[in-house]
């Protein structure tokens, strides 16, 4: 077994393992864990695997020189990446918590990270898209758009709250 950087197993382990946890008992305190964990994953700049078309990889096998490292320190364009739709035809934004879980998507297609509040800050802007589902292939945990954004104003209230937060001023008495 490959190990895994703790930056990956932050990605990776904890927000399936609170998943798996609501998956069997899905309860409010579950549902509440996996949101914290998003939201502790997110203010950290956590990142997820996002597979691009293959149009994206043939363009590189011409000129892999011409593409920077990081040209991918954001969310690439919507008609590069993926979108899952359900049985009423709705489409979905994909988050996978590993290459794993992405199966043959990441087999045959080239992988990026990227960090997760890009991906959902995409979502939030194409009208197109219902939500976000977590590694739609297996756990199959759904977030509708106004979760998303809901969960996109807590990390900037907790964001807000932790950079004006210094430290604690204490009054001594004399």
């Amino acid at each position: 077994m490959e190990r895994k950087t703790v930056d990956e197993k932050l990605n990776t382990v904890y927000i399936k393992e609170v998943i798996g946890a609501f998956t069997e008992c899905p309860d409010d305190d579950n549902a509440l864990m996996i949101f914290a964990h998003l939201l502790f994953r997110i203010s950290k700049n956590g990142k997820a695997p996002v597979a691009l078309k293959n149009e994206m990889r043939i363009a590189w096998d011409f000129d892999p020189d011409a593409v920077p490292e990081d040209v991918f320190e954001s969310m690439p364009e919507p008609d590069t990446t993926f979108v899952v739709c359900n049985d009423e035809g709705e489409q979905w934004m994909p988050l996978f918590t590993s290459r794993e879980e992405m199966g043959e998507l990441a087999e045959s297609n080239e992988v990026v990270e990227v960090p997760i509040r890009e991906i959902l800050e995409r979502l939030c802007d194409d009208p197109a898209l219902a939500g976000l589902v977590i590694n739609p292939e297996t756990d199959k945990f759904a977030i509708d758009r106004d979760g998303v954004k809901y969960l996109l104003e807590e990390v900037d209230a907790f964001e807000a709250m932790t950079e004006d937060d210094e430290g604690i001023d204490i009054d001594e008495e004399e």
